[in-house]
């Protein structure tokens, strides 16, 4: 992060209070310009102790993809942020790997050059046709979606956008008591069952400062199945 020292940081903590009520799009977008590339992870988190956090993030998704195979077709970071994990994924799958995020400055980072396309749009719509996407990846990126309906399209989206066959892998802060402000904290079932044709279930978690993050993985079946199911 590029501040002289740390009282430039505590005054942009203090900037980034004051726009928390704005709408989801524009508060990130400012976030962004003070934060860069740092702005998606927890703010309190720095230093030694996020590049072990986003290490241990790595890992833990790159162990879950392994366990399945082959990696073919095209892989969708979806909210890919500035890019952090493309390269690293990359290297050791074969997918073809999309970046698509809201936030245009994230798409022009050099790790998201990385990827094959660049794609900027919401979550909500996502610009594909139905049953392109052998993988789809979403790392703390649900919770920034604040209004249930807009929830409800996102998932539905990945359903239809997956093959049959295909995989979504989530890494998504939970709690039980929930949270809402610019960020919301939903519970493991309330996940599990916006994607009732994936099968999710988790397979392991990670810690972040006082947050708790689930990895949930689900596989869209290999039959054909009726729209309206996801309705």
């Amino acid at each position: 992060m590029h501040f002289l020292n740390q009282l430039g940081y505590i005054k942009a903590r203090i900037q980034e209070l004051s726009f928390r009520k704005l709408p989801s799009l524009q508060y990130w977008k400012k976030r962004v310009e003070l934060f860069g590339e740092e702005s998606v992870y927890n703010l309190g988190l720095r230093g030694k102790a996020l590049l072990r956090f986003q290490a241990e993030e790595r890992a833990l998704l790159l162990k879950e993809m392994e366990r399945q195979h082959p990696h073919q077709g095209y892989a969708l970071d979806l909210g890919c942020g500035p890019g952090h994990k493309t390269p690293f994924f990359k290297m050791r799958t074969s997918y073809d790997w999309i970046s698509l995020d809201p936030v245009i400055p994230f798409l022009k980072s050099n790790s998201n050059k990385e990827s094959k396309f660049r794609i900027n749009a919401n979550a909500e719509s996502i610009p594909f046709q139905r049953e392109t996407m052998s993988l789809i990846l979403c790392c703390r990126v649900l919770g920034g979606i604040l209004a249930p309906e807009s929830l409800k399209q996102c998932a539905q989206s990945i359903q239809t956008l997956l093959k049959p066959g295909g995989r979504f892998i989530m890494l998504e802060a939970v709690s039980e008591k929930g949270s809402q402000g610019h960020w919301v904290i939903r519970n493991e079932n309330d996940y599990i069952n916006r994607f009732p044709l994936l099968g999710l279930k988790v397979q392991g978690e990670l810690a972040e400062k006082k947050l708790r993050f689930v990895l949930f993985s689900g596989t869209k079946p290999k039959f054909q199945y009726h729209p309206e199911v996801l309705s």
